[in-house]
């Protein structure tokens, strides 16, 4: 959809069950998936209002490509905001070269040559942490996974496990600071600065959170040889040394992007593939061949990064936000400079239009990801300039993981349980139990 010249460019129309005062206060915050989903086939841009705020909500393909590929006009919005009041000192979250900067020094761990390395440490995790589980036991699949890529992740991270008082401390952080960030992203900054309990908990766990990973920064400090992912990030001369309170949050930032992703897509994928048996039994075909190798590479395992994939798209984001810095003409509507605009992966995943039987898992629909890529229908890892530096890293491990998991137990749902509600901004199955047969 070509721009107009601003002379012609029209206002965006309002979205459906705007209420005076509170606007669409009550369909966002009550059920954001549905409300996004069901604004899709609307207009190509609509106007959202939430209490105090309002933002254009980005439904086209081709628009949402184009506010994430022109780092020019568009940059990171509110969301990001609310991030950078706990990580504002991360390199992730800056612009321009001081972002390119960072990626460019990560390249080496986060490149394909520093995943593969990695690689047989994965499946050594996802072995170790299924060893555990007895023939006939119920597990809590949502908990069990975060709790395999919180592991992992922190191996990747430090080089070395992280336990006990320090590994709950962690999980505990991990758990609460994505529903903080979904929350201050829709409500104004005084009300969740109040001295009242809830912002008084979080304070303290962020001083807790903060204790512990300066300890943990300190250790590779001190260490003769510093390992995993930390290793680069503390890194420097002497007059660019970074600063404790810049790997502190460049570490959050990769925990919580790296652990919410991998536990969730793993969780909805083995729950997908039980409840899919033509879709297991292919699996399981190729896991006959590939497993018999010590340390299966990504390579021989085409059907199971299939799964994973087909995974992303049906259980992704629910949505992602960019600001304009100055006025533009995004296709056919006026957008003043400061907006607010909203894209929702979730929405895009889920539109029969872009995907035939959306709902529907299928993992033979995803034959080119690039192809879908490039039409702006696919997006787990994000686009443009901020697209996320670890997507490499998360598909090998999911993959790796699923590879691992699927080949040495069947998992069966419980019966008598629905599915999980996925009505929050990036649900997690927990609390769905599953019965783990060993296979013989």
């Amino acid at each position: 959809m070509p721009d107009l010249p601003a002379r012609f460019a029209t206002t965006a129309p309002d979205a459906p069950g705007r209420l005076p005062l509170i606007g669409n206060a009550f369909q966002v915050l009550l059920n954001p998936k549905r409300f996004l989903e069901a604004m899709r086939p609307k207009k190509p841009v609509l106007r959202v209002r939430v209490g105090p705020f309002e933002f254009y909500l980005v439904n086209d393909p081709a628009l949402i490509r184009q506010i994430n590929l022109d780092s020019d006009v568009f940059h990171r919005g509110r969301l990001f905001d609310v991030v950078d009041r706990s990580l504002a000192a991360s390199r992730f979250h800056c612009e321009g070269a001081a972002h390119r900067s960072v990626r460019k020094k990560l390249t080496p761990t986060f490149g394909q040559k520093g995943i593969r390395e990695f690689a047989p440490a994965i499946t050594r995790h996802a072995r170790a942490h299924t060893d555990r589980w007895q023939d006939g036991s119920v597990l809590d699949i949502g908990r069990e996974m975060e709790e395999l890529a919180i592991g992992c992740t922190l191996d990747f991270l430090f080089g070395t496990p992280v336990t006990g008082d320090e590994l709950a401390a962690l999980r505990h952080a991990l758990t609460i600071l994505p529903r903080r960030f979904a929350l201050e992203t829709a409500l104004p900054a005084w009300l969740t600065a109040l001295p009242v309990p809830a912002n008084r908990r979080f304070a303290a766990t962020m001083a807790d959170l903060t204790t512990l990973l300066d300890k943990l920064i300190d250790d590779q400090r001190r260490a003769p040889e510093p390992r995993g992912a930390l290793a680069a990030l503390i890194t420097g001369s002497d007059h660019d040394r970074p600063r404790e309170d810049v790997i502190r949050a460049d570490i959050l930032v990769i925990l919580l992007a790296g652990i919410g992703t991998v536990a969730g897509t793993l969780a909805w994928a083995i729950i997908e593939l039980a409840r899919h048996p033509a879709a297991s039994e292919q699996l399981d075909r190729e896991l006959g061949a590939a497993t018999a190798q010590e340390d299966p590479d990504l390579r021989a395992l085409p059907c199971t990064r299939r799964m994973i994939e087909e995974t992303l798209r049906l259980h992704s984001v629910t949505f992602l936000t960019q600001r304009a810095s100055t006025a533009v003409t995004l296709g056919e509507v006026a957008i003043p400079a400061g907006a607010e605009l909203v894209f929702s992966p979730n929405a895009l995943h889920r539109d029969p239009t872009l995907h035939p039987g959306a709902g529907r898992f299928d993992p033979g629909r995803l034959g080119s990801t690039r192809e879908h890529a490039r039409a702006g229908s696919y997006l787990p890892f994000g686009i443009g300039a901020h697209r996320c530096p670890g997507e490499h890293l998360a598909l090998t491990e999911t993959v790796l993981m699923l590879a691992t998991v699927q080949s040495r137990w069947n998992l069966r749902p419980v019966p008598g349980q629905a599915l999980p509600h996925s009505d929050r901004v990036n649900a997690q199955p927990h609390g769905f139990l599953m019965t783990a047969e060993k296979r013989r």
